[in-house]
């Protein structure tokens, strides 16, 4: 039985590249990094030559925590070992009973480029039935972060949550029937991570390889679209949370109050106002968008039925998408904005009123002194 956890790990480029280089440059980057690093070895990493293209350094070390996949390599793989020795995995997470839960010492890592981005399996090599695979995620996740932050390359290691998925993979074969479809698999509810079975007809493979080839190639669509989903949620997000702020600092110009000498603070108000106006707009045309664009991929992959082991997460993960109260605030940020442009007329009259009483008080006190 193999104990497999998932999660979404990427190699970015590091800020010490300058100039646009190829794919094959980042690739031969990542094995060199990787071949520093004492604890990993088996490293085989494969791409497809006839998409060597160009790489666009991205600005500011952007990548999946700005949730971005840069560079996304078509059909890349990445697998290596990893020793982890019990001392290390207890130091890594600081905490003592790390062995306990990994049950291993030993693991393989298999980071594969899916269509809708990485997706990265790591299998506890050698444990015990009764282990936590998704617990082994985050072992391999915080030791890979402290030694890239070690060394200074031209590459990066990148995460995006959740890492692990939530939910533990076994491939086990299956003793129950024969002539079963190539892969089943069977979800068993657990009050923490569910555990998910895949069982395997072993006369229709040649090899645990080839086993565990099939499985990830079966697998590896519907998780890539899953993280694409959290990627696009955390965009959004990240574009709301800007809006928030900036309608926010509006909410203290109006804690201020009405006041004849904040002409000018109105006056900034407004305009800021007409801009915030225009970026829910443009948010509430994105989101529209992302959100259709969101449910064709969801329905189009399950409405050819052909490997579904993942729909519920997939698809609650879709549902989960946030919605924002864009319509609420544009009707008080028009609502403030009628405001804000009658205090600004009445202002002017003020001001207007108040030098021409100046001026024909000046005009009258000069024509009285001609007399």
């Amino acid at each position: 039985m193999k104990s497999i956890g998932i999660g979404c790990f990427n190699f970015g480029i590091s800020k010490l590249v300058s100039t646009d280089i190829k794919v094959s440059e980042h690739v031969q980057n990542i094995k060199s990094s990787l071949e520093k690093i004492p604890s990993i070895g088996e490293i085989e990493i494969e791409f497809d030559d006839r998409f060597d293209d160009l790489i666009t350094v991205p600005a500011n070390n952007i990548g999946l925590k700005h949730n971005l996949v840069i560079p996304h390599i078509e059909f890349l793989r990445v697998e290596f070992s990893l020793h982890l020795p019990t001392r290390i995995q207890v130091s890594v997470l600081d905490e003592s009973w790390a062995y306990e839960r990994s049950g291993t010492e030993d693991f393989r890592v298999t980071l594969v480029s899916s269509f809708y981005g990485p997706v990265t399996f790591v299998e506890s090599v050698g444990s015990a039935v009764k282990n936590d695979p998704s617990y082994s995620v985050r072992i391999v996740r915080a030791f890979l972060e402290a030694e890239f932050k070690k060394l200074e390359e031209n590459v990066t290691f990148e995460y995006l949550g959740p890492s692990p998925f939530h939910a533990n993979l076994f491939l086990t074969e299956n003793t129950e029937k024969k002539g079963c479809a190539m892969i089943e698999c069977e979800e068993i509810h657990a009050r923490g991570y569910n555990d998910i079975i895949f069982k395997y007809d072993p006369e229709k493979f040649t090899s645990e390889q080839e086993i565990y080839e099939y499985f990830i190639s079966e697998v590896d669509g519907e998780l890539g679209l899953f993280y694409e989903i959290v990627r696009l949620k955390n965009r959004q997000n990240n574009a709301w949370r800007q809006i928030s702020e900036n309608v926010q600092s509006l909410k203290q110009v109006e804690l201020g109050g009405l006041r004849w000498w904040s002409f000018l603070k109105k006056y900034k108000q407004l305009r800021n106002q007409r801009d915030i106006i225009n970026e829910l707009y443009q948010f509430k045309a994105e989101n529209e968008g992302v959100r259709k664009q969101v449910q064709e991929w969801v329905d189009d992959a399950y409405s050819k039925q052909l490997a579904v082991y993942f729909e519920d997460y997939v698809r609650n993960n879709e549902a989960k998408f946030p919605s924002y109260p864009i319509d609420a605030i544009s009707e008080w940020l028009r609502h403030n904005e009628a405001r804000s442009i009658k205090y600004i007329e009445l202002s002017i009259i003020f001001i207007s009123s108040l030098f021409g009483g100046v001026i024909g008080s000046l005009l009258t006190i000069l024509l009285q002194g001609r007399e």
